[in-house]
């Protein structure tokens, strides 16, 4: 009897935290869709690792340019502060680039022979993004988020416009998108 609640038990305790695992996390394409006008502030990026060879005005431009041109939601860059609705700040943590990229969580074995002979140029970014509200700065929304990138022909300089382009893709989608978390 002990043996059939234990694995009861943990057949419970598997399956709640399976769905507690896949609850998505909000974002603020709610908040925002129905705004006639959503004035933003990009602070200037910071590059917290150890290479320090990012291009943080060109990311910090690029930010600017994917909210711009966000049909969904009217986004207008202001160059004040004090002026915006919200505040954008985006703080990389890790970039990394390797002339070879690792093996990868393939399945079967004709995928991890193909990743193995394969090779390509690696990057790789993690970046924390956070949206503050511009009156009280309040933390609206805040996520580490990671891009990867794989190319036949990529050195370390051409991979930074690329990686610092993935990574503002994933940061629209997850804070700004309709259908994601």
């Amino acid at each position: 009897m002990k043996r059939v609640l234990f694995a009861v038990f943990m057949i419970g305790a598997l399956l709640i935290s399976h769905n507690a695992q896949c609850r998505t996390k909000g974002n603020l394409y709610d908040a925002l869709k129905n705004k006639d006008q959503v004035k933003v502030f990009v602070h200037d990026t910071k590059d917290a690792t150890k290479a320090q060879k990012m291009d943080l005005g060109e990311l910090r431009r690029e930010i600017e340019d994917a909210l711009t041109s966000r049909k969904s939601i009217n986004f207008k860059i202001v160059s004040q502060k004090e002026d915006a609705d919200i505040l954008i700040t985006c703080d990389v943590k890790e970039f990394v680039w390797m002339e070879e990229d690792p093996i990868d969580d393939v399945y079967g074995l004709e995928g991890i022979v193909m990743d193995a002979v394969m090779t390509h140029n690696y990057a790789r970014v993690q970046a924390v993004f956070s949206v503050l509200d511009g009156a009280s700065g309040k933390i609206l929304w805040s996520r580490k988020l990671k891009a990867t990138l794989t190319q036949a022909e990529m050195d370390e300089a051409k991979s930074i416009p690329l990686i610092n382009e993935r990574i503002i893709e994933i940061f629209m989608m997850k804070c700004f998108s309709k259908s994601h978390g």
